[in-house]
């Protein structure tokens, strides 16, 4: 009999998994994975968990241990995608919550400061107690109204881990039983989870998980899912040509808001190009011109939304230095 184990292990492994990240992903004690992958478990009411985070299809651990082949619902490479994406938003979920404890604590502190400095004002009134009880009142404002921003924040970011968890599950236990993910009842299910992952994965990563999904679902599901769509995410992705590729369509003209960009080539090679072949290379430029743009655009709008927090952060300790030296 094979080591399931053994098995397990080179497989979480392979997606470039920890113990701890496993454990986390699939709900799982830590202590658990290591009792499984040391042969130390027959059966656990937790092995569909690991199978999902594993990217295995339903009944794999019990076909490894006949000696067979587990079966894989997606390539290795699209699982670390999704398992990358799970994580990140579980760590925007985890770095929320601490903000949201730090708030709260704050508050707490500074209104035991507050009180003992009101007491300390009742016994010798002078400026400096004055001076203390203001600034401590400021910041106990500024305290309360950042607050609630904070649990806001952590319930979003909650919200978003818990439901594209839910959406993976459900959607790799289709994928596993071959069921169309762009049929009429699941359309909106799928556009919800592509949505989930361009919020948190890089273009290339996500352009990865389209192109494998693209092996199960139809034209005609993806022309469902993008009726679904009220972001414009998925038919931006799903209308290229690289998408659903047609060698037989030339460039077109560049038509309202677009450009045309020049390219330059020796116009005796030119001549001895088939007109076909360089449509297609045309084509092909375009798409690569489109995809890096778009990665381009991406990356500025994270270091703009980077440097607006940098900004805030460093506004907010000015008024607090400004503030301690005032009560000083």
């Amino acid at each position: 009999m094979a080591s399931v184990g053994k098995i397990i292990r080179a497989r979480r492994e392979s997606l470039g998994l920890a113990q701890h990240a496993l454990a986390e992903l699939s709900g799982v004690a830590v202590s658990t994975i290591r009792n499984i992958e040391g042969d130390r478990v027959e059966e656990a009411r937790t092995w569909r968990q690991i199978e999902r985070v594993l990217g295995w299809a339903p009944g794999s651990l019990e076909a490894i241990r006949e000696g067979e082949e587990p079966r894989s619902i997606l390539p290795d490479d699209v699982l670390c995608v999704i398992n990358k994406a799970r994580r990140s938003l579980m760590e925007q979920m985890t770095r929320a919550e601490m903000v949201a404890e730090d708030a709260s604590r704050t508050i707490v502190t500074l209104e035991e400061m507050l009180e003992k400095a009101h007491a300390v004002d009742a016994t010798r009134q002078s400026e400096k107690s004055e001076a203390e009880i203001a600034w401590l009142e400021s910041r106990l404002l500024a305290a309360r109204d950042a607050r609630p921003v904070a649990l806001e924040e952590a319930r979003e970011s909650a919200t978003a881990y818990l439901d594209f968890s839910i959406i993976w599950e459900a959607t790799a236990d289709d994928l596993a039983r071959g069921v169309d993910l762009a049929s009429s009842g699941l359309a909106d299910r799928t556009c919800a989870f592509i949505r989930h992952l361009a919020g948190v994965v890089s273009v290339f990563d996500l352009d990865l998980v389209l192109h494998a999904l693209r092996n199960v679902i139809s034209l005609e599901g993806w022309v469902r899912i993008a009726k679904a769509d009220t972001t414009g995410v998925v038919r931006s992705r799903t209308e290229r040509e690289s998408f659903h590729p047609s060698p037989e369509k030339s460039p077109q003209p560049a038509t309202g808001k677009q450009i045309l960009l020049p390219i330059m080539v020796d116009k005796d090679e030119l001549d001895e190009i088939d007109p076909e072949d360089f449509a297609a290379v045309v084509n092909s430029l375009t798409l690569e011109a489109r995809r890096m743009l778009q990665f381009i655009l991406d990356v500025q709008r994270r270091e703009r939304e980077r440097g607006k927090r940098v900004y805030l952060h460093a506004r907010s300790t000015r008024n607090s230095r400004n503030s301690d030296g005032e009560m000083r």
